[in-house]
C-alpha cells in the first residue's frame, strides 16, 4: 500500500566535496564500519527498521523458483526468516524493544494487504481492521514493548486512516485538524504515537497522539506549516521533516518547541527519520537536484556519515533511517554506478 507521505529521498550522485566538512569538529574521531548484511543463501536483505535494542527488520527474497519474499530480523549478522501465518510474501516493518515484530503479508492471488504481529516467542497474530463490515488493507508500521501496533488502513474511499491495535482490537485514531487522512510512523514504549494529519487535501501537519488517543499538533518551521513526524525517542523527543520557507528541513521537537536541525554544508534540504535514547538523530541531506548523503546529528550539528564510515567499495550512503541505543545505524546506499540499491548496517568502532 503506497504511502501518501514519501519523504525518503532515493540515492543520488555524491554532493560537493564541501559536505565532508560536516564530519570535522568535535566528533571527527567517531568512526563506523558498514557492512551489507548476509541473508539466506548469501542474499542481502532489504532493511526497513532498527529497534532500540539493535534488532533490524526487513525482507529477503529466497533462492529458488517459488518467488517467496520472507520477513527477516537480524542482529550481529545472525538472522531469522519467518513466514507469518503461512504467507509466502511478507515484509517486516517494525520491531519493539521486547523483540516483537510487525509487518505486512499477502495471500497468493489476493490484492488484500494484511498485517501481522510476531511475538518474540515466535507466535503470530493477524492485525486486522474491519470497517463497515469489510476487512481493510492495512500497513502495520511500528510496535512498542507492550504489544501496541500502529499503522494506517485504507477506507472505502481510498483514504489513509491512522490506527492502533492491541490484543485483537483495532482503534482508528482521531483526525480533527480539518482534513480526512492521517498516518503513523512511530510509537515509543510510553505509547506516544507520531505521524501526520491533513488540514486540507494533501496538506499535512506533524502530529502526535497520546497513549489515550488524544491528537495534538506539533507546530511548524514556517507559515506554510507542512510537516511530518517520523520518529520518537523514549523520553518523547520527536523528529521529522517540515517546510522551512524555501525547502524542507529536519526538525526535532520537545516540550512544545520545534527546532530546525539545518542541513549539511552545501546542501539545501534535510530530513530526520529516527532518534535514540542519547538524542542522536539520523536522516539525510542533499542538494536541489536530489543528490543525498546520510546524516548523523549530534548536539544539534549535522555530520556526513559517508565521511565517518568505512564503506564497502563503491558504495555511497544516501540516507540513514534507524539508530539503536548502542549507536548502531541502518542506512540505504547505492553502488558506484548507481545501478544497485543496498541496505547497510553501521557499527561504531568502539562497540
Amino acid at each position: 500500500m503506497k504511502s501518501v507521505f514519501e519523504f525518503r529521498i532515493g540515492a543520488g550522485a555524491p554532493l560537493a566535496a564541501a559536505l565532508a566538512l560536516a564530519a570535522s569538529g568535535a566528533f571527527a574521531d567517531t568512526h563506523y564500519t558498514a557492512v551489507i548484511p548476509d541473508g539466506p543463501g548469501g542474499l542481502a536483505p532489504g532493511i526497513s527498521s532498527l529497534g532500540a535494542n539493535g534488532i533490524a527488520t526487513g525482507s529477503v527474497a529466497t533462492a529458488g523458483a517459488d518467488d517467496t519474499v520472507r520477513s527477516v530480523s537480524f542482529k550481529d549478522q545472525a538472522y531469522k526468516t519467518f513466514v507469518p501465518l503461512g504467507r509466502k510474501q511478507s515484509f517486516a516493518q517494525g520491531v519493539s524493544s521486547a523483540g516483537d515484530v510487525c509487518g505486512e503479508m499477502f495471500k497468493p492471488g489476493s490484492s488484500l494487504q494484511e498485517s501481522y504481529l510476531r511475538h518474540a516467542d515466535g507466535t503470530t497474530e493477524q492485525v486486522q481492521v474491519t470497517e463497515r463490515g469489510y476487512v481493510r488493507n492495512t500497513d502495520a508500521i511500528a510496535v512498542n514493548a507492550s504489544g501496541t501496533v500502529v499503522g494506517h488502513y485504507m477506507n472505502d474511499v481510498f483514504q489513509y486512516i491512522a490506527f492502533s491495535w492491541k490484543d485483537g482490537v483495532a482503534t482508528p485514531l482521531p483526525t480533527t485538524l480539518g482534513g480526512a487522512q492521517s498516518q503513523i510512523t512511530a510509537i515509543n514504549d510510553s505509547g506516544l504515537m507520531v505521524g501526520a494529519a491533513e488540514v486540507s487535501p494533501e496538506n499535512y501537519r506533524a502530529v502526535a497522539w497520546t497513549a489515550e488517543g488524544r491528537l495534538f499538533e506539533l507546530g511548524a518551521l514556517s507559515a506554510d506549516g507542512r510537516a511530518n513526524a517520523t520518529g520518537v525517542s523514549a523520553d518523547g523527543t520527536i523528529v521529522g521533516i517540515a517546510n522551512a520557507h524555501v525547502a524542507f528541513h529536519a526538525f526535532s521537537w520537545n516540550s512544545g518547541v520545534m527546532t530546525d536541525l539545518g542541513t549539511l554544508p552545501g546542501a539545501v534540504w534535510s530530513q530526520a527519520f529516527a532518534i535514540n535514547a542519547a538524542g542522536n538523530i539520523v536522516g539525510s541531506s542533499g542538494d536541489a537536484a536530489g543528490n543525498a548523503h546520510a546524516v548523523l546529528w549530534r548536539d544539534g550539528r549535522p555530520h556526513d556519515l559517508n565521511a565517518m564510515t568505512t564503506l564497502p567499495a563503491g558504495v555511497t550512503m544516501s540516507n540513514a533511517f534507524g539508530i539503536a541505543d548502542n549507536g548502531t545505524i541502518v542506512a540505504h546506499g547505492t553502488t558506484s554506478n548507481g545501478s544497485q540499491s543496498v541496505s547497510l548496517v553501521l557499527t561504531p568502532d568502539s562497540n
